[in-house]
């Protein structure tokens, strides 16, 4: 997890909270495990979702509560789906741009071995 990645999760949710969808900036983004440490998420890109204060921490907040739970908690179970399946599908881009860079990165390395 660098700071382009931040950079980049900002500008996949056009700089607002994944869950709720609170503009935020770089002073007031908290970045988000989608899937909770305490169960089994990593700190990756792909699992990294830009946050605000309220959805991350603050009381009703997300904390290390199930996320497709929670946001059906929190918006109901229609809205807490849409929300959720938007979610995956930023993150699946955010994986897949992650990949790109990594490959590319490698092909660099690969022609200074040459």
């Amino acid at each position: 997890w660098e700071p382009d990645d931040e950079v980049r999760a900002m500008k996949a949710y056009e700089n607002r909270c994944a869950y709720c969808g609170t503009k935020i900036n770089s002073r007031t983004v908290e970045f988000d495990h989608f899937f909770p440490i305490s169960k089994g998420g990593k700190t990756l890109p792909s699992n990294m979702v830009p946050s605000c204060v309220e959805c991350n921490r603050g009381v009703g907040g997300k904390k290390a509560k199930d996320t497709f739970e929670w946001l059906c908690k929190k918006y109901g179970n229609d809205i807490g789906q849409a929300i959720y399946e938007g979610i995956c599908e930023k993150q699946n881009w955010i994986a897949l741009e992650t990949k790109k860079r990594v490959q590319e990165a490698l092909e660099v390395i690969g022609d200074e071995d040459v």
